[in-house]
């Protein structure tokens, strides 16, 4: 939505709207682009062990973290899942858009598909009266588990939603960006 409002162009450097933007790669530190990063186009693996289990960092601090792990591939030459480019997307979008992340996926996301099940904090869902558990299975059967929270890492998927909630995002989807008619 903000590529298409010209608020922030997707395959312009991330350097160009974060400046203290640092990469592993100083070569490839103004070529890597918010595309990239959504794409899973860095070259950065997965790394999920500087922040799963680890104590709740700042967006900003987890932004930070960035340019201390090691690449995995040559920039823009492989696809390989990385969470924290998400999570820096996030970052990246309240800098642009001047609000936090969350704000900016209920007003421009949630709300308008009438996702009004779907959560964006654990804190939110413990408070509903309906959701589902966590469980593990045992040889003994499944016990409940604690629920782990994303915190700040919320971007690269913090959404709690149901089935209902999800077919109305299926739909947008598979309508190309209309639900109900309207364009988002």
């Amino acid at each position: 939505q903000m590529h298409d409002q010209k608020w922030l162009d997707i395959n312009a450097p991330v350097s160009s709207y974060i400046s203290e933007f640092e990469f592993p790669d100083v070569d490839w530190k103004n070529k890597i682009t918010v595309r990239d990063m959504m794409g899973h186009w860095t070259g950065m693996g997965r790394h999920d062990f500087s922040w799963y289990a680890q104590e709740h960092f700042s967006r900003d601090q987890i932004f930070s973290k960035i340019a201390s792990l090691p690449l995995s591939f040559e920039p823009q030459t492989q696809y390989v899942y990385n969470n924290l480019m998400w999570t820096a997307t996030g970052r990246i979008t309240e800098i642009v858009g001047g609000q936090d992340w969350g704000e900016q996926v209920q007003e421009n996301i949630l709300d308008p598909l009438n996702m009004k099940n779907t959560q964006l904090t654990l804190e939110a869902v413990l408070k509903q009266e309906n959701y589902s558990k966590p469980y593990v299975a045992q040889p003994n059967g499944a016990i409940e588990i604690p629920f782990y929270d994303l915190g700040d890492m919320a971007p690269a998927g913090g959404l709690y939603s149901n089935l209902e909630d999800m077919s109305h995002w299926i739909q947008f989807y598979l309508n190309k960006g209309k639900f109900q008619g309207q364009r988002l």
